[in-house]
């Protein structure tokens, strides 16, 4: 609905700033302005900063892997076994972080057998491991045990299984087991291999 309504006249006073003694006039006062200032110089600095950084960020990984791959003359089995070693000093067994403890010690295992067998291993399940073991020149009793270890930290990482703090402890031991018979077949692998290309050599 649309009415109309007449409201009452209010009077209103008005007091000015001027005395009565003021009586020149003065024009309005302008409309204030402030000043902004040029973006350009900010943009073109700031791309200078991102580019600077982006610059230093690059030297530095470069370096950082180029001083590894230089001067990093381990063994795939020398590198597993400083780590495991280091994952036992971590103590997280004993503090019951065992879903931690497992996946340290089998990404340690994925990646020698990566370095290894020349194998990808990190991106695999247990499953699909045991048939990339197939392929390489590892023993089928040694792959066995690989994939029963492998086997027994997916319980405990997906399963919410929790062993005891001695077998999570002893968990690093199998481990580096592991690591030595591999080294022990790699390396009678490769000395039946260097003697029967001697063997094949014209006298």
């Amino acid at each position: 609905n649309l009415s109309q309504t007449i409201a009452e006249p209010i009077s209103l006073e008005i007091a000015s700033v001027l005395t009565e003694q003021d009586v020149e006039i003065r024009d309005i006062r302008p409309q204030a302005s402030l000043e902004i200032p040029n973006p350009l110089p900010f943009i073109v600095g700031g791309a200078l900063l991102v580019g600077v950084l982006a610059a230093l960020a690059g030297w530095l990984i470069y370096r950082k892997r180029s001083a590894r791959s230089r001067f990093d003359n381990r063994t795939p089995g020398q590198v597993a076994t400083d780590e495991l070693a280091h994952i036992s000093g971590l103590g997280l067994a004993q503090a019951g972080e065992f879903t931690e403890h497992y996946a340290l010690v089998t990404t340690c295992l994925c990646t020698y057998i990566e370095r290894q067998y020349d194998v990808l291993a990190l991106e695999q399940t247990t499953s699909e491991l045991k048939r990339t073991l197939r392929t390489t020149p590892m023993s089928e009793t040694l792959a066995a045990s690989y994939i029963h270890l492998f086997a027994d930290s997916d319980l405990v990482k997906f399963a919410d299984f929790e062993p005891s703090v001695e077998t999570a402890q002893k968990l690093v031991d199998q481990a580096q087991t592991l690591v030595n018979l591999s080294d022990d077949e790699v390396t009678t692998l490769a000395a039946d291999q260097n003697d029967s290309s001697q063997g094949n050599l014209p006298p």
